[in-house]
């Protein structure tokens, strides 16, 4: 009776532990900041200058400004990476362009094509 007990009680440590690990897993995976996860259009990370205020709706009118097309902060991916929708442009040579003028400003530090959009684009 006695081993019964014993292994009745590790087992249910090792379920509350595999729950805990679960739903840590599951806070680990959820987005940083909260944002709107639908873009029509193309998707750029931005890498911005540390400290800015990317969440700002001051920035995104400077950003759509600068770019010559609307630019909608989505996300914080990590640190100084942000996700930023790209709206209006429908060609790569369009895309090209709004990546020239972005990078000009002094809060920009880099730029690049969110590649998990099009998973092709991935590997040169």
């Amino acid at each position: 009776m006695r081993d019964w007990a014993t292994n009745s009680r590790d087992r249910v440590a090792t379920f509350v532990l595999v729950g805990l690990l679960l739903l840590s897993l599951g806070v680990a995976c959820t987005a940083s900041s909260p944002g709107r996860s639908d873009c029509e259009g193309q998707r750029l990370i931005v890498t911005t200058a540390p400290g800015l205020d990317v969440a700002a709706s001051e920035l995104d009118a400077i950003f759509t400004q600068e770019a010559g097309t609307p630019l909608r902060f989505m996300r914080t991916l990590f640190e100084n990476y942000h996700l930023f929708c790209v709206e209006g442009v429908a060609d790569a040579s369009g895309l090209q362009l709004v990546k020239e003028r972005l990078i000009r400003s002094p809060e920009v530090q880099g730029i690049e094509v969110d590649r998990m959009r099009e998973p092709q684009a991935r590997y040169p």
